[in-house]
């Protein structure tokens, strides 16, 4: 029987991996997306994931400084996603300008998140990536954000994780404790990409029960997202 569960885990195992890997190049696709989507803003209460232009927008067309700070925040991630890196942290500090502007805290724990997901990307950053992203798990924490908690998490798990001497138990918490709280924020698309990443990690590890599983919750929520 031991032997029939590992061969039916192994071939579910290698079809999510195909899934997965043949969608290398859209890894980000779960945070960001280039395509236009309309969010169901009446069942998630989150907002659409817009194109650059439609981003650019409404940065022009908003005069409330918080919400300029949060479209800030959407393009500087959009860069990141494209590895336009110069271009995130451009954006990224204008979260903090526009944040401190207004006393805006969540917009400073913003601006260490997306200047931590840019400067993942830069080996001879990944310090200070760590850095910012503590700082803002800490002002999110403080904030009882859980959405932002999750994706602070995931990031420091990212970066523990591209530590290949001592931070994968480090990740594993890490992507656990962003699951934790994603769930608690019924933010199903960065869910499905701490999922996706959980998965990856465990594949490296060659525990593939566990890989599978965490592939699996990923490709049904990307069903259920229409990803």
């Amino acid at each position: 029987m031991k032997g029939v569960k590992f061969w039916f885990t192994s071939i579910v195992w290698i079809a999510c991996a195909t899934n997965c890997f043949s969608q290398e190049s859209t890894l980000k696709k779960a945070e960001l997306s280039a395509h236009n989507k309309t969010a169901d803003l009446a069942k998630t209460g989150k907002p659409a994931l817009l194109t650059l232009s439609q981003l650019l927008e409404r940065y022009a067309g908003t005069a409330s400084i918080k919400e300029k700070a949060d479209v800030c925040y959407d393009l500087s991630r959009w860069y990141t996603a494209r590895l336009k890196i110069d271009s995130s942290l451009y954006f990224a500090e204008k979260i903090r300008a526009y944040s401190e502007k207004v006393n805006y805290t969540l917009g400073i724990g913003k601006y260490h998140l997306a200047r931590a997901s840019a400067l993942y990307y830069r080996l001879s950053s990944r310090q200070e990536a760590m850095e910012q992203s503590t700082k803002a798990l800490n002002i999110f924490i403080a904030q009882k954000d859980d959405q932002f908690t999750g994706v602070s998490y995931r990031q420091l798990a990212m970066l523990y994780d591209s530590d290949n001497l001592s931070g994968k138990a480090l990740a594993k918490a890490a992507f656990w404790q962003s699951i934790h709280y994603l769930k608690k924020a019924d933010d199903n698309q960065s869910l499905e990409r701490s999922y996706y990443l959980l998965g990856r990690l465990y594949l490296h590890a060659s525990a593939f029960d566990s890989a599978a599983d965490y592939s699996i919750k990923a490709l049904q929520l990307a069903e259920v997202l229409g990803d």
